[in-house]
């Protein structure tokens, strides 16, 4: 996939779609890194919810989206991965599992957590055998 910048002196729009945990945590910087690099394009940012997204490209609504791509399965979009995390799995400093280095899924099933809201949480796939490091800082 390859993508063509326009040029400097380009009047050009760019319609960007973006879900809100991308949009309110990874694109500002990119945002305003391009809006210097190309003061005359104008970046037009749509928030939403993956589904009208996907919805949004595939009829050319948007140019460009950036989403969670762990839930995407459709076919008829072409995706890359730009950044990827780690799931972490903070503990309070005298939990029982801090001692170890690495904990299955199955284990802490029934414990009391908090999952922080983002994208898509809770369709987020998960399986057994994921194991999560523990988070120490």
């Amino acid at each position: 996939m390859s993508v063509r910048a326009p040029s400097a002196d380009s009047d050009v729009a760019l319609n960007v779609a973006a879900t809100y945990t991308v949009l309110g945590f990874s694109l500002p910087y990119h945002i305003d890194r391009v809006s210097r690099m190309l003061p005359k394009l104008e970046i037009r940012l749509f928030e939403m919810a993956r589904e009208p997204i996907e919805e949004g490209l595939l009829s050319n609504r948007y140019d460009i989206a950036v989403f969670l791509t762990l839930n995407n399965v459709n076919p008829d979009l072409a995706a890359e991965t730009l950044l990827s995390s780690k799931r972490r799995l903070w503990l309070s400093s005298k939990h029982r599992l801090l001692s170890r280095d690495n904990v299955e899924l199955k284990e802490i099933a029934d414990e009391p957590c908090i999952m922080l809201s983002v994208d898509e949480a809770a369709h987020t796939r998960f399986s057994t055998g994921v194991r999560l490091p523990i988070g120490r800082e």
